[in-house]
């Protein structure tokens, strides 16, 4: 595992100690009832919560190693995926939600239920992994997460709703088959998109139609979305535009007085 020590370095110890007991790295192992990681009490994220997270009680006497495996009391987490492929519009989409997410409450309450779930026999307010997928049948823009998120919130009494869009739109799907390398380009490791290399393609794309870049078009569209990302994290408009004309000095320095 990435940080940990290798078992070849950790071997030689076995021959001077009876007992080791390791750290940092989240995920429970052992080996050879000699070397013990618990991993975390608690889990850092959804992968991690489906590990066996807890501490070893380990007891020594005279070389002789008793251990005992105990789960932590911990917060439950929780799964829900939604396929957005079949509903025409946001109303359609938010009701097909809601009954979905009604119908997954019985299923989370087991998981509550568990003993290391559980605070003084009653449940604890789990975290939600909302992940919603497909195509959708209308703009993105209509798609409203905060309201998918504030019916997981009333009908679950979630503590936090971690929110997974993996959706794509009939606009981006025709989008990224216009670009260059198609959708290989701008698809992570996952087979997602990812959407900074979408937007890069799309802005570079854009400067591309424009021949006054001439060659420049990458530089453009990084300036494009340098100035997106300021714009949408609220800067002071003349700062933005002090952007705009500074870059474009650097990039055009023939007619650079033009406004």
């Amino acid at each position: 595992m990435s940080g940990g020590i290798s078992f070849n370095a950790l071997e030689p110890v076995e021959e001077a100690v009876d007992y080791l007991a390791l750290g940092h790295l989240h995920k429970k192992y052992s080996h050879g009832n000699w070397l013990f990681n618990p991993g975390s009490l608690e889990a850092h994220d959804t992968r991690q919560a489906r590990w066996d997270l807890g501490y070893f009680i380990v007891d020594v006497e005279d070389g002789n190693i008793d251990s005992e495996f105990h789960k932590s009391k911990r917060r439950p987490f929780f799964e829900i995926s939604f396929e957005v492929d079949a509903h025409d519009s946001p109303d359609e989409l938010e009701s097909a939600f809601a009954e979905q997410v009604e119908h997954s409450l019985s299923n989370l309450d087991k998981v509550q239920q568990k003993p290391h779930f559980q605070r003084s026999g009653e449940n604890r307010d789990p975290v939600i992994d909302l992940r919603l997928e497909g195509l959708l049948q209308f703009s993105r823009s209509r798609l409203d997460t905060g309201e998918l998120r504030d019916i997981v919130e009333e009908k679950t009494g979630a503590l936090y709703v971690n929110l997974n869009d993996a959706t794509e739109s009939k606009e981006t799907a025709s989008i990224i088959q216009e670009l260059d390398g198609g959708e290989d380009a701008v698809r992570d490791e996952q087979g997602q998109i990812d959407r900074g290399k979408l937007e890069s393609a799309v802005f570079q794309r854009l400067a591309g139609q424009d021949s006054q870049y001439g060659e420049k078009e990458e530089d453009v569209a990084e300036t494009l979305s340098v100035v997106k990302k300021s714009v949408v994290a609220g800067e002071n408009p003349e700062s933005v535009a002090e952007t705009i004309k500074k870059r474009r000095r650097d990039l055009f320095s023939q007619g650079s007085d033009q406004e």
